[in-house]
């Protein structure tokens, strides 16, 4: 069998399962390529790689297509930019790239053409992270069975140095040309959302105006509300507002106290409170939890039903989306448990059988206010479960533990690198939102 971090690897990151329900075939080196194929030996490839033999040698294909652009929000680039907020530097890098996934229905239409105009719009999500979200944030499964011709579009960002990354409609028209082999298809975009260093990402396609958001309806934030990200975030939000009208619904997901821009509490902070959040606060203050920086100083701007602070330190939404990422490295033999972990684990394994990964709704007062009411049956109410089910989850807290100390889940987690890199305590509060939390708004 092959390493137990595999996911780590290129090929790992592209082309394996990270969640159960994406499972594909098994590992084998005839059907992986022979760069990283001995650590992924044995465990599951995902569902939507598709595996040729091509001059002999073996090509392992993700059910994506790519486009690589320049970012259009370089001001060393692009010197007619409004806004020149993005510190990018001389010498960074240029070329990025997008990354598109098409539900059943759009492939579908594609092919029934026959060589007629393509009239149908394309209701695209145009999604602005890190750039391996499709793949390991098990994405695509939440956009496969849609209709509505929709597409997720994922732009890739940059960590370090971090400044933010945008294409143009131009870049956008251009790669689904491309792709289809159809000239023009025509797309709205419907859907916005930012992750992590995709903030900056956002920012700067809002605040020069780089991409047509006249038809967006939903803006959402996966816990990456800054005040300033390459750019004031409430003047990109007031500039969104000002072209689409009432009907735009913004979500806000607060689920870790370091990805977000908080109010700081006045007075000196005691040494055991302050953040461990790097450089924010400053020295000898603490963060007031409860107040957004972009919310309390913009009263109005984003309408309090769609803030979703539920989750925030809540140790039920950590114990669902810990043992979530662990449980397909556990059924593939990646991770062993041992006899401590045991009944804890079997117990929540048996709770989350009821609750499939795409069916948990984290907040009904923000689900009412986007999609009007909550569904009768079929889904979990994260609300009710993480009351109702509190001894298993507690007794599956008792083990989450710390990266520091061997055998705990996050030891497991993170020392293994299963999300697909190596995290620290608290981690997965941020990092692993959205497989459990994105099939309730990046579709339209």
């Amino acid at each position: 069998m092959g390493s137990p971090t595999y996911r780590a690897t290129d090929g790992g990151l592209t082309f394996d399962a990270f969640y159960r329900d994406e499972w594909g075939v098994a590992n084998t080196s005839a059907n992986c390529e022979p760069k990283d194929a001995a650590a992924r030996d044995g465990w599951h490839k995902n569902l939507f790689t598709t595996v040729k033999t091509t001059g002999g040698s073996v090509v392992e294909e993700p059910a994506t297509f790519d486009e690589p652009f320049k970012n259009a929000a370089d001001p060393n680039l692009n010197k007619g930019l409004k806004n020149k907020a993005n510190p990018v530097p001389p010498s960074a890098k240029r070329d990025f790239t997008m990354s598109f996934y098409c539900s059943d229905d759009v492939t579908a239409y594609a092919k029934g053409l026959a060589g007629k105009p393509w009239t149908k719009p394309i209701n695209l999500t145009v999604y602005f992270g890190v750039g391996s979200e499709l793949n390991r944030h098990g994405i695509r499964s939440f956009f496969k069975n849609q209709a509505n011709m929709q597409v997720f579009l994922q732009v890739e960002g940059i960590e370090k140095p971090q400044f933010g990354v945008a294409p143009t409609d131009m870049d956008i028209k251009r790669a689904l040309g491309r792709f289809f082999k159809v000239d023009p298809i025509p797309y709205r975009v419907k859907v916005l959302a930012a992750f992590s260093t995709g903030s900056c990402g956002l920012n700067q396609a809002l605040l020069n105006e780089l991409i047509d958001v006249a038809s967006v309806e939903r803006l959402v934030f996966y816990d990456c509300l800054y005040s300033q990200q390459c750019g004031n975030t409430a003047t990109a939000i007031r500039m969104l507002k000002a072209k689409v009208g009432g009907n735009l619904k913004i979500v806000v997901y607060k689920a870790s106290e370091c990805a977000n821009s908080f109010e700081e509490k006045p007075g000196v902070c005691p040494p055991g409170l302050r953040t461990k959040c790097g450089f924010i606060p400053p020295p000898g203050k603490c963060l007031d939890f409860n107040r957004l920086s972009v919310v309390v100083n913009n009263q109005g701007l984003i309408d309090p039903n769609g803030i979703i602070g539920n989750l925030f330190q809540n140790t039920s939404y950590i114990a669902m989306v810990v043992f979530r990422a662990l449980q397909g490295a556990v059924d593939d033999g990646v991770i062993k448990l041992s006899p401590i972990n045991a009944k804890p684990w079997n117990d929540m394994a048996a709770l989350m059988a009821a609750s499939p990964r795409g069916l948990t709704i984290s907040n009904k007062t923000c689900f009412k206010y986007v999609h009007g009411s909550v569904p009768a049956s079929g889904y979990t109410l994260f609300e009710d479960w993480s009351a109702t089910n509190r001894t298993v989850i507690n007794a599956f807290v008792r083990r989450i533990g710390s990266v520091a100390t061997p055998d705990t889940f996050r030891a497991l987690l993170w020392g293994n690198l299963i999300p697909g890199w190596g995290g620290g305590d608290g981690e997965e509060k941020h990092d692993l939102l959205i497989p459990e939390f994105g099939w309730e708004y990046l579709p339209y």
